[in-house]
């Protein structure tokens, strides 16, 4: 079984004292069939992720394989959580898996402030949060506007962002590996919007 690191943060440890055996079980398939499907996972500029403290990563988002392929390539170092709809947690068991994961749902039909209060929250006990500042997918070669939400969520916890970019996730079966490329973190400056593009901006650029 490969082993993967305790995650260093208080909300992290406590999430992980939770879910530590799934996340081990899970994370280990994920990477077994990663290596099978799609020649594995490459990582680059892991040296920009912060080893504790709160942190936001913002990804480029072209398929659903994003959110496990950042989450493994990063599972090491930090414990990630992420915004997922409701009803996909209640599927089980593919809702413990994403329990499992850091999962937070969120009611997409409505603006749900629980749920950005969760991710608050998060932040200020030092958790690591995985953002999609286009806020859905886009097909690959495709650029989107971005949301102000990442922004927000930067000022309003004083959390670091971290851009990250995720490359051929768009095919389950490849001949070319899984690549996750991580950028020097940004600092917000600005107005919401503005920060954003900015942030989206340094994604692409990756």
């Amino acid at each position: 079984m490969i082993a993967v690191d305790r995650p260093p943060s208080r909300a992290a440890k406590e999430d992980w004292a939770s879910h530590a055996l799934q996340y081990r079980v899970s994370t280990t398939l994920a990477r077994i069939l990663a290596r099978v499907l799609h020649r594995g996972i490459v990582v680059e500029g892991v040296e920009n992720l912060p080893r504790s403290g709160r942190v936001i990563l913002a990804s480029n988002h072209i398929s659903v394989l994003d959110p496990p392929v950042i989450g493994i390539a990063v599972s090491r170092w930090r414990f990630p959580h992420y915004l997922a709809k409701r009803e996909l947690l209640r599927l089980e068991p593919f809702g413990m898996i994403l329990r499992s994961w850091g999962t937070i749902p969120v009611d997409r039909g409505r603006g749900d402030t629980g749920a950005i209060r969760t991710v608050l929250r998060l932040l200020e006990r030092e958790g690591c949060m995985v953002i999609f500042p286009e806020g859905t997918r886009q097909k690959p070669g495709r650029v989107s506007r971005a949301k102000p939400g990442v922004g927000y969520l930067a000022k309003e916890s004083g959390a670091p962002v971290v851009p990250l970019r995720v490359r051929n996730t768009e095919w389950l079966v490849g001949r070319r590996p899984f690549r996750v490329t991580l950028g020097r973190p940004m600092t917000f400056e600005g107005e919401y919007q503005e920060f954003a593009e900015r942030v989206l901006e340094a994604i692409y650029g990756l």
